[in-house]
Order: structure tokens, then sequence, then C-alpha cells
């Protein structure tokens, strides 16, 4: 999926619309001062193509929830994503992966992340989901 692909599905969804907040390139994560606040990011930057899709879920000034399809922690993204997770005090993620690295459906993931957390699913019940 391209971003306004996963643009049009969250900006328009009942669950998520109030709370989606863009789709976004790693070096340009905008800063959230509306809570809760839902977004998905890319592994690159501004000006490369384009690799891997991320959800935030930000539930309030201190609480974040990073999905990533591949579960892998969000440290290994490089220093922008470091750089914004660490902002936030209590940090959740998933360590189970839910993708193959040779599939390319995470944007969908995202997709499914998002709307579930919007819907109230917590980060534990999500994770259940997937993997049962």
């Amino acid at each position: 999926m391209n971003s306004s692909e996963i643009h049009n599905v969250l900006s328009r969804d009942p669950h998520t619309c109030r709370y989606y907040v863009g789709v976004f390139p790693s070096d340009k994560i905008p800063d959230i001062a509306k809570f809760p606040a839902a977004m998905v990011i890319n592994t690159d930057k501004h000006h490369e193509k384009g690799s891997h899709w991320l959800a935030l879920y930000i539930e309030n000034p201190k609480t974040l929830d990073f999905f990533d399809s591949f579960g892998l922690p969000p440290d290994i993204y490089g220093e922008d994503i470091s750089r914004f997770v660490k902002t936030y005090e209590e940090v959740h993620w998933n360590s189970v992966p839910v993708q193959s690295l040779t599939s390319n459906v995470c944007g969908q993931f995202c997709i499914y992340f998002i709307v579930k957390r919007c819907q109230g699913f917590c980060m534990k019940m999500i994770d259940f989901l997937f993997n049962y």
C-alpha cells in the first residue's frame, strides 16, 4: 500500500477518523498535542522511496503503542523513530511477528492495528487477535 491508500482508509473509517493524524516518513513525524492520536509512519525518510510501514497509537502525553508487523522494537528503525518514541515514558510494542520478511502487507496490518486500537482494544488483546 502507498501513503494515499492508507490515508484514505484511516481518514474515512468511523472508528479512526477522530484520532488519525496522518501518514509520515520517519524524518517528518509531528509532535502530538491532542490525544489519543494514531498515525502510520514509514521507516524511510521523506526523500527516499519508502520501505516499511509502522503504526503508532498515542494514548496520552506519556503513553505510546508501537506496532511493527515484523515484531521488532522501535530502536531498530533508526534515529528519527527512536528519538520520537523515547519522548514517551511508557512504550508498548508487539514482539511477535505477524508478517514474514518477504511479505509486503505491512500497510494492511498497520490499518488493522489502528482500527482495533481506536475501537478500544488494548495492545495485548490485538496481539492475541493476531496470533490466535
